[in-house]
């Protein structure tokens, strides 16, 4: 989406959606980096169907540090929709960092 909208020159916001069906009974683990013990942190979910809106400006989406910052809130939110209290910073960086996807 990046690469795109840099290519056409577009400067202005982006709307979108993630959303999730069928989710009935779906069990969703709790997110962990491989520094930490995931034993026993499950939840099902509650609800057939989430869906989480996108609305962002490009200038999120062309800074690296900007939009993990987004990226990081957006996790939070779902993960909130499941029943999951939010974590500490660290663990979505170790999150991130162990997927190869952190900008330090």
């Amino acid at each position: 989406m990046k690469n795109f909208y840099y290519f056409i020159n577009y400067q202005g916001g982006i709307s979108g959606f993630i959303e999730l069906k069928d989710a009935t009974d779906t069990v969703i683990l709790r997110i962990f980096s491989d520094r930490i013990d995931i034993w026993g942190e499950y939840k099902k979910s509650l609800l057939s169907k989430y869906k989480w809106d996108l609305n962002l400006d490009t200038i999120i989406l062309y800074n690296d540090l900007f939009l993990q910052d987004y990226i990081i809130e957006k996790i939070k939110e779902i993960y909130w929709s499941f029943g999951y209290r939010p974590e500490p910073e660290k663990l979505y960086k170790d999150y991130l960092r162990d997927a190869g996807w952190l900008i330090e």
